[in-house]
């Protein structure tokens, strides 16, 4: 929806992708493995952190998304109530490659060099139009990680 000066939508803060319970059992079978590998190697805090992570991802995996409110205004990009201004992106781009409809903002600063903002049903050349008035668009290439996310 545009009204005046900003761009506002709702989206699903992730793409759903529902497991069978046997993947379940596979994936945790998997992790503890890894840390029973790591175990044996005399590697305990290795073996720690694959189970704090190979756990989580499981509790991730079971959860359902939610909507989220977007907005694109001329202070920023905003997901939920976190808003991610201009100054601190360089570039961004959109990425229609299904299954993936997002918008990749390129950070700046900071760890995370990637920040991904659902599209939901928003058309992508409105939102293009929008934000090349404040950013530059770069072309986008999905890494490694995105291929494994996928998967997963």
């Amino acid at each position: 929806m545009h009204t005046g000066d900003v761009l506002e939508w709702e989206a699903l803060e992730f793409d759903y992708k529902e497991h069978s319970t046997d993947w379940y059992w596979i994936f945790g079978a998997a992790i503890i493995a890894a840390s029973l590998l790591a175990t044996l190697t005399n590697n305990i805090m290795f073996a720690i952190i694959i189970l704090i992570g190979g756990f989580s991802y499981l509790s991730l995996a079971a959860r359902e998304p939610e909507e989220v409110p977007v907005s694109i205004s001329s202070r920023g990009v905003s997901v939920r109530k976190q808003l991610f201004p201009y100054e601190n992106i360089i570039a961004f781009a959109i990425d229609t490659e299904p299954p993936r409809r997002r918008i990749v903002l390129v950070s700046a600063t900071g760890i995370v060099r990637h920040t991904y903002v659902p599209l939901g049903d928003e058309s992508p050349a409105l939102i293009r139009e929008y934000l090349s008035e404040y950013l530059n668009e770069v072309p986008y290439h999905p890494s490694f990680t995105d291929w494994v996310t996928e998967y997963l």
